[in-house]
């Protein structure tokens, strides 16, 4: 199977990874972009508050999203706020904006040469996928703790039966962060939130699991919500464990029913993720819009006029993003390469449902009655 190789650079920007311009305000390597966040936010005495716990990742793709990480890696790699002169903009504000995606400025709608520029929030612009945020950064504090005690975790080759414990800890712990997602919900019978989680919880699985591989140099390793992966070179040893009392198939047989999902995963999901480079909003973009998949053969009809809603308001704020926050001139190409991602995830989490079926019948897997009953929208 193919890998893919990032290049690595002697001069990358200390605070986000991206191509450096030399030394700015004391330290040794930063970019353009980070150089001029950090000028703007000491000479307008800009304040942040960070949304998660302070361990936002800020890299070149996401580093606009949480300013408040953002200024700590500045300082951490050594620029100083007394290196930056007091700001000489005495004439009136200027009608360009940042390329960098820092701040959200829209032209004024006279649309007149020169006509000054108003700030548009991103809380305003996109207050979903804001809260998506909020919440999946929570989720994977939960994670830590809950995988591996809050401890510091190296990674290492999970085994079938590690994946099965894996799941079962994420149901309850997925569920709370639908809930913070997608206020919607919590006014829903329980049956209709039951139903939509079900609907959920495996095509999440998978979207998680291809986008997290997507961004690492090696995709035959699938990164899991604990940290872990499942090393598709050496499938045979993840299933030589997995052996149950009463399994009624060996490993090498295993092996043979399920490679074709496993390259249908790394050729329709990980590769094409990472091709794009989706990033983190992108993701949650997608994470809302296959929740609300008004399409869905077995989505209640009840929900389908809300999901409809939803889903338009999930677009609106996406091409808000593209348009404001990322400022990427070729928005309108973006989009619909991004929503081709949706069918290619919708069949993968077929494929994936068929296979815990599969391992059912033939006593592979070995999920609890609860995790069952979930992935296969039983009760």
């Amino acid at each position: 199977m193919s890998r893919i190789q990032f290049a690595s650079t002697s001069d990358a920007c200390l605070v986000c990874g991206g191509r450096g311009d030399g030394a700015h305000f004391g330290a040794k390597e930063a970019c353009r972009a980070c150089a001029a966040f950090f000028r703007r936010t000491v000479s307008m005495g800009k304040n942040y508050e960070c949304r998660g716990e302070h361990r936002c990742a800020v890299e070149a793709s996401i580093r606009c999203i949480c300013r408040a990480c953002r200024y700590d890696k500045c300082i951490e790699i050594g620029m100083q706020p007394q290196n930056v002169q007091k700001r000489r903009d005495n004439h009136g504000p200027r009608a360009t904006c940042s390329r960098d995606g820092d701040d959200q400025l829209q032209p004024d709608s006279t649309g007149a040469a020169g006509a000054a520029a108003v700030f548009i929030s991103e809380d305003a612009g996109m207050p979903s996928l804001r809260r998506i945020n909020t919440h999946h950064l929570q989720l994977r504090a939960v994670r830590r703790v809950l995988h591996h005690g809050g401890a510091v975790h190296i990674p290492v080759g999970a085994q079938l039966h590690d994946v099965d414990g894996i799941n079962m800890r994420e149901v309850g712990i997925v569920a709370d962060f639908c809930l913070g997602s997608f206020p919607e919900i919590q006014t829903m019978e329980p049956r209709l939130r039951k139903r939509l989680y079900q609907l959920f919880f495996p095509t999440f699985i998978i979207l998680e699991c291809g986008w997290r591989t997507s961004l690492t140099a090696n995709p035959e390793r699938i990164l899991l919500a604990n940290g872990d992966y499942i090393d598709t070179a050496d499938i045979a040893t993840f299933y030589q464990s997995g052996g149950q009392p009463k399994q009624k198939v060996d490993s090498k047989t295993a092996v043979d029913i399920y490679t074709p999902s496993y390259t249908f995963f790394l050729e329709h999901v990980t590769l094409p993720l990472s091709r794009m480079g989706v990033d983190e909003y992108e993701m949650y973009a997608l994470a809302a819009l296959l929740f609300w998949d008004y399409d869905h053969e077995k989505m209640p009809t009840e929900v389908r006029p809300m999901a409809e809603v939803v889903r338009m308001e999930i677009l609106k704020e996406l091409t808000f993003y593209y348009r404001y926050v990322k400022r990427w001139s070729d928005e309108t190409l973006r989009l619909p390469q991004l929503l081709l991602m949706l069918p290619a995830l919708q069949r993968m989490t077929k494929r994936f449902v068929e296979d815990i079926e599969m391992g059912k019948v033939f006593n592979i897997y070995s999920l609890d009655a609860l995790t069952y009953d979930i992935i296969n929208l039983r009760g």
